[in-house]
């Protein structure tokens, strides 16, 4: 299945209503994965893994050992180490110094550009191509028409699941992180080996990604759709093909040919297009 096919595919499943619909697994692993790391602190990296980043940023820092087993480096587990060209203060009064906070949050972002190139090497890019150049004309214009419905189709889907909220949070200058955020649609990481690591993220902190077609505030929680359910207009709210909007504190759901017009409008003008573009007789009878 290519990668448009699977986006209109996917863009019905996640859509289509709460209740063991994919937009709540969506949105839950988004707020989870931002509870997640807000907990985790400084128990990100693993001893191992924090000494060996300290040493590529040139850090005259250790972690020592984890006294207490609690996965978490601690201000009294750490030392300064000496035959480095600078010296650092780690930890006063036990607690990390600011210092610290700023060497561990360029350990974090070494480790995080580190597994976005793991998430992209673990895959194989394959070329789907198709020369239509010997094709009549008509049918190299439906072909046109047919690649813009495409590409208007994944505006829409990035506008459904969040992807275009987050855009702006996507570094200009880091093109790892901008081919793993469009290939991924969002930011969160899909490889095999880097989909649990909630550091491996285009975005600098790993925001959550809530959809567009519930408000954000009903999406703080992982009771979605139980909150949906227990509403009094719930039959209104989760009918299939609407979105939920918020005015007011008050719900309502609102068709997508109305919440989505200024996208949809377009994509129905080009299938319209396609299918004039097409003149011979016998396009003409499969069409009716």
């Amino acid at each position: 299945m290519t990668s448009r096919a699977r986006t209109i595919t996917i863009a019905l499943a996640l859509l289509t209503a709460c209740g063991g619909g994919q937009a709540a697994t969506r949105t839950t692993t988004a707020t989870d994965t931002a509870t997640e790391r807000r907990a985790l602190d400084y128990a990100a990296l693993e001893r191992l893994r924090f000494n060996q980043l300290a040493m590529e940023l040139n850090l005259p820092l250790f972690w020592a050992a984890d006294a207490d087993e609690d996965g978490t480096v601690d201000p009294d587990e750490v030392r300064t180490l000496d035959f480095y060209p600078s010296d650092a203060t780690w930890a006063e009064d036990g607690r990390f110094t600011a210092e610290f906070e700023r060497a561990y949050a360029a350990m974090l972002e070494v480790e995080r550009r580190r597994l976005l190139e793991d998430e992209l090497r673990s895959t194989s890019p394959t070329l789907l191509e198709t020369d239509l150049s010997t094709l009549p004309e008509p049918h190299r214009a439906f072909g046109r028409h047919m690649l813009r419905v495409a590409e208007l189709i994944d505006q829409l889907y990035a506008r459904q699941v969040g992807m275009d909220a987050l855009a702006p949070l996507v570094s200009a200058d880091e093109p790892v992180s901008q081919s793993v955020f469009r290939r991924n649609w969002g930011a969160r990481c899909r490889g095999a080996t880097t989909e649990t690591n909630p550091l491996c993220s285009p975005i600098a902190g790993a925001p959550p990604q809530p959809v567009d077609v519930y408000p954000q505030s009903l999406q703080e929680g992982d009771d979605l759709c139980a909150r949906l359910e227990g509403h009094p207009r719930a039959s209104e709210l989760l009918t299939p093909f609407t979105v939920v909007r918020e005015a007011g504190g008050e719900l309502t759901a609102v068709p997508y040919t109305e919440a989505y017009r200024e996208l949809m409008q377009p994509i129905a003008a080009e299938l319209r297009a396609a299918a004039e573009a097409i003149t011979d007789p016998e396009a003409a009878a499969r069409r009716t």
